[in-house]
């Protein structure tokens, strides 16, 4: 009697090496679609949010996200059906959106300080500066009576500030112009102001970074 033959419980499907460079090469184009597409709605996302518009650089973020696969297919790309596959795409989306969201939301390309007064005279005699001392944070206090004065500021920032657009001081509710005198690292101006009065001071300035630096602002006091 003959034997049966031995069923084979499993078999080794053929390689196809076409098929598999077929799909390695769609899964690289892939990714590299989801890089710019991250990269460009990041950017997008974080001019929106200097701009005032936070709300709507989320929102966009959003809508590439939920849409992602669908972007992929119009552009003849095949996304795999592996939820891991797809769990990955989202993820480096989300990645490469936050990175360039933080890289334009800080320096150098924007900035949101101001610069530090690092020094405050006033010339008591010609070519003779003497400190002016502070009462608290950002205020100076001034000299007895009322007089104009000579006033050497110097200023520290880790950009170069290129030039001052406006400066002013407010008083009473009203502003006036300021006569000054501008360079990289100080500002010389003239200050007049009455015993008991304080005037607060505004620069608004233009740097090296793309988006100017917050108004410098300093309130001086004549005691």
């Amino acid at each position: 009697m003959a034997k049966p033959k031995e069923s084979t419980m499993f078999e080794e499907p053929e390689f196809d090496e076409k098929e598999f460079l077929t799909i390695e090469r769609d899964r690289a184009i892939g990714i590299i679609v989801i890089f710019v597409m991250g990269a460009l709605s990041g950017v997008l996302a974080g001019y929106l949010q200097l701009q005032g518009y936070t709300y709507l650089s989320i929102l966009i973020m959003l809508a590439f996200l939920v849409g992602l696969t669908k972007i992929l297919k119009s552009l003849r790309i095949k996304v795999s059906e592996r939820s891991s596959h797809r769990i990955i795409n989202y993820g480096m989306y989300i990645f490469t959106w936050l990175l360039f969201w933080i890289i334009i939301l800080n320096p150098p390309i924007n900035v949101v300080s101001s610069p530090q007064i690092h020094s405050f005279q006033y010339e008591n005699s010609p070519g003779n500066y003497t400190s002016i001392g502070t009462s608290s944070v950002g205020d100076y206090q001034g000299i007895i009576g009322a007089h104009t004065y000579s006033i050497h500021l110097t200023y520290r920032y880790n950009f170069n500030v290129s030039s001052s657009n406006a400066f002013y001081y407010t008083q009473g509710g009203k502003q006036y112009s300021v006569n000054y005198q501008f360079n990289h690292g100080y500002l010389n101006f003239t200050a007049t102001g009455i015993r008991g009065n304080s005037y607060l001071y505004h620069i608004d300035w233009t740097s090296s970074a793309s988006n100017n630096p917050r108004p410098l602002e300093f309130t001086m006091t004549w005691t």
